[in-house]
């Protein structure tokens, strides 16, 4: 006879599952965002990479990120077991598969802030430590239940810090190490770059909107852990709290770029996304950074989704919004080149948000803030509360920007870091001519046969085939050549 227990198991491995499959269609979001922000030459190489953070990012957690995030607990520092899912309980196997989402999502954030000009031995060799050994540290450190910030009641709910900030982090030093595109700085004026498709972008977008909802149910973890009238209330301000957060700052970055922040670059007026400084001005709405904003949002309501009312979402996405808008153009001041604006959506996205548990938090929500944060109980454990939230993003920000500074400078001095000023400027252009000269002789072919047919020909020639087979061989070469350089 089944179990109760065997029941709710059963519900609870069903509910992590079946949102964790939905958090993978993140990747397709990313994806999207960025193949849509870049020029249409570099949309091959972005792709791939996308697909390799998946790739690398499922053996690399498989191999250690798991062991280092869930093993058992080395002073809060490190786990020590578990490495191959050696020796665990099959039960953890849904935990793995959880897990390797948020994995990739952080190694994903860097691809975009490095997108066009960095080279693709150089972004596996960080993938692969991303995974296998930054993330997981953060991970054990703030989710495992012997992690030292985890004992000290630090509160990062879906991943604030964990994932957003500390990918962010990684972005900004990988962005700075590589340097700006060719063309982006000139002397004092800021180039538009501009991405080769909008439609991409903002399908991309709304898939990653629709990713954060699962994002944030799954890390609920199991529904009947405590009293299920208590889980359901969770699960419900999460979803509230995500669509509200996003929608909010979405808006309030489409009026801040129409009324406020709007900018001009030059002479040219239709431009409306870089700027070398800050004019105050009417200008027009800006559909890019309005998906920019909704994202931040979401970002910024990952720690507290499952614990703050719907008014302070609200805020949440206001001030996420102040957030992107102000520090993505002061990335352009100080000359980083970002061309999805990773580090302002995800670097300081994750670090507001890290904080507004213990400003915001309800009462009787989280067993670390009984009382609820500063606007509800304005007592000693919530001020407490709130310096161990700007302690550990301090402690996560050291840790990973010191690792992915030492990392890009060595990728740097070894030349597998940026890709020739020549390839730049070529994109993956290569890649088109060897596909296009296939496409040719196949079309070229099966015409020359179809001619041969009907003049009932039963011997035909291919003198032209010939031709069109060494060209495709010297394109090959080249091609062969170009993928080597990457």
């Amino acid at each position: 006879m089944v179990e109760e227990a065997d029941i709710e198991n059963a519900i609870n491995y069903s509910f992590i599952m079946i949102t964790t499959v939905f958090v993978f269609y993140m990747q397709l979001g990313f994806a999207f965002l960025e193949a849509g922000s870049v020029r249409s030459k570099n949309t091959v190489g972005i792709l791939l990479k996308n697909v390799i953070d998946m790739m690398i990012g499922v053996i690399s957690f498989w191999c250690l990120g798991y062991g280092f995030a869930y093993g058992e607990s080395a002073k809060g520092i490190l786990g020590t077991s578990g490495f191959f899912l050696i020796n665990i309980d099959l039960k953890e196997y849904v935990e793995f598969f959880h897990q390797v989402g948020f994995a990739a999502t952080t190694a994903t954030i860097l691809s975009g802030a490095m997108a066009e000009r960095t080279k693709l031995y150089g972004y596996i060799l960080y993938t692969f430590m991303q995974s296998a050994f930054v993330y997981p540290v953060v991970a054990h450190w703030v989710w495992n239940e012997n992690g030292w910030l985890n004992n000290m009641d630090y509160i990062d709910y879906a991943g604030s810090s964990v994932v957003h900030f500390s990918g962010g982090v990684g972005a900004l030093f990988g962005t700075i190490i590589v340097g700006p595109r060719i063309g982006k700085f000139q002397n004092s004026k800021i180039n538009i770059i501009p991405g080769h498709s909008t439609v991409l972008t903002m399908l991309g977008g709304l898939f990653l909107w629709f990713g954060f909802f699962s994002f944030n149910l799954s890390s609920i973890g199991n529904l009947f852990d405590n009293n299920f009238d208590y889980s359901l209330n969770e699960l419900g301000r999460s979803l509230v709290n995500t669509m509200l957060s996003g929608g909010v700052s979405g808006v309030t970055t489409l009026l801040l770029k129409k009324y406020i922040f709007s900018i001009k670059i030059g002479n040219n007026k239709d431009d409306d996304d870089d700027n070398s400084k800050f004019n105050v001005e009417f200008g027009r709405f800006s559909l890019n950074s309005t998906i920019n904003g909704i994202i931040i949002g979401c970002v910024s309501i990952c720690a507290s989704a499952h614990m703050v009312a719907p008014w302070s979402a609200f805020i949440i996405g206001v001030l996420a919004s102040f957030t992107y808008v102000g520090f993505s153009r002061l990335s352009l001041e100080l000359r980083i080149d970002d061309p999805v604006n990773a580090i302002a959506i995800h670097m300081f996205g994750g670090a507001l948000g890290i904080i507004f548990p213990s400003i915001f938090g309800i009462p009787n929500v989280d067993r670390r803030l009984p009382d609820g944060g500063i606007l509800y109980a304005w007592n000693l454990k919530a001020f407490v509360s709130l310096g161990t939230q700007i302690m550990g993003c301090a402690v996560i920000f050291v840790w990973v920007g010191l690792f992915c500074l030492f990392l890009f400078l060595i990728l740097k001095q070894i030349g597998l870091l940026r890709v020739s000023p020549q390839i730049e400027e070529e994109g993956n252009y290569y890649f088109l001519k060897f596909y296009l000269s296939v496409l040719i002789i196949i079309y070229y072919h099966n015409y020359l046969m179809m001619m041969n047919e009907q003049r009932n020909d039963s011997i035909p020639t291919y003198s032209s085939e010939l031709s069109s087979l060494l060209l495709i061989h010297n394109n090959y070469l080249h091609f062969k050549f170009r993928f080597r350089s990457i």
